[in-house]
């Protein structure tokens, strides 16, 4: 996941901005090169910087994206050879506060916790799908509950995004949260809601029979999330995307992404008793590609 190699690249920032504190506080003339080094080592994090825009370019949100685009075109114009040939304590300087600069401003980014959360639902389901495929327990399970219907799958369902620090609740005809498992108004504001799981995200279940029956289905779970309006919740719920979640018997080919406004639709799918292993194969290689949590706009990276 992202934001791990993320706090590793933050962590070697900060060391270096405590590195170049103490080096810019000292009355050394720099004889031994401390600088140089200092310097070459920023030089090497900004390409992490970079590496690590271009590996995740469809797991960012925009402005997260643009943030690092942004950083690293000026970085490379001002600072980089043979752009810019800093040395010196003003080369220490300028280096350490391009840094610190875009570690503040990327830490900011991304403090709402959405493109954290749309992660862990890209894993929870790929962990799902897996699971089915390797647990005869699993299957049996969804099996059972594919042919008791909607319900039994959402109720099994978002007990598996819950262990993926996922609270995963439906809208109800007022519009209003109703939980997947208990069923009734959910109340986001609870402390084990809060205590328990890192977001909320709105899901629609739907059981598919048959291939002829995708579109409709897709469309009905449409419209029952789109009755729900009350957005963000003080930082902690994901608005967008919601997720359509089309449960069948083996693997169906889903559309791509709904974009309503400001709200995306995402479309997944769950086989509860999947056929050939080449047909799995393709499908599990699909789910790294897929486009939950991706963005919209593609921000041009190259140098």
């Amino acid at each position: 996941m992202w934001i791990t190699e993320w706090r590793a690249i933050d962590a070697r920032i900060h060391s270096l901005i405590e590195a170049g504190a103490f080096f810019l506080g000292t009355p050394d003339s720099d004889q031994h090169g401390g600088s140089s080094l200092l310097i070459e080592n920023a030089h090497d994090t900004a390409r992490s910087i970079r590496a690590f825009m271009d590996h995740y370019c469809n797991q960012l949100q925009p402005e997260q994206l643009q943030c690092l685009a942004l950083f690293w075109q000026k970085y490379l114009a001002d600072l980089m050879p043979p752009n810019g040939d800093p040395s010196g304590f003003s080369g220490v300087t300028s280096v350490v506060t391009y840094l610190a600069s875009l570690r503040a401003e990327f830490e900011y980014l991304i403090k709402d916790n959405v493109a954290v959360v749309r992660s862990l639902v890209v894993r929870a389901f790929t962990h799902l799908q897996r699971t089915i495929v390797v647990d005869r327990f699993a299957r049996l399970l969804w099996a059972e509950a594919f042919q008791k219907g909607e319900l039994a799958c959402e109720g099994i369902g978002s007990c598996h995004l819950l262990s993926h620090g996922i609270w995963a609740f439906k809208t109800s005809a007022e519009g209003e949260r109703t939980d997947l498992v208990l069923g009734g108004d959910l109340e986001a504001e609870s402390e084990v809601i809060q205590r328990s799981s890192i977001g909320l995200v709105l899901t629609e279940w739907k059981v598919v029979h048959s291939e002829n029956e995708i579109q409709g289905k897709i469309d009905q779970a449409y419209e029952q999330a789109k009755r729900y309006r009350k957005g963000i919740l003080a930082g902690f719920e994901v608005a967008s995307p919601r997720y359509l979640v089309m449960v069948s018997d083996d693997y169906l080919e889903m559309p791509r992404p709904r974009e309503d406004g400001e709200v995306f639709y995402e479309h997944l799918n769950v086989a509860v008793s999947p056929s050939s292993p080449s047909k799995t194969a393709r499908k599990l290689a699909g789910t790294r590609n897929a486009s939950i949590g991706s963005n919209p706009e593609r921000i041009d990276t190259a140098e």
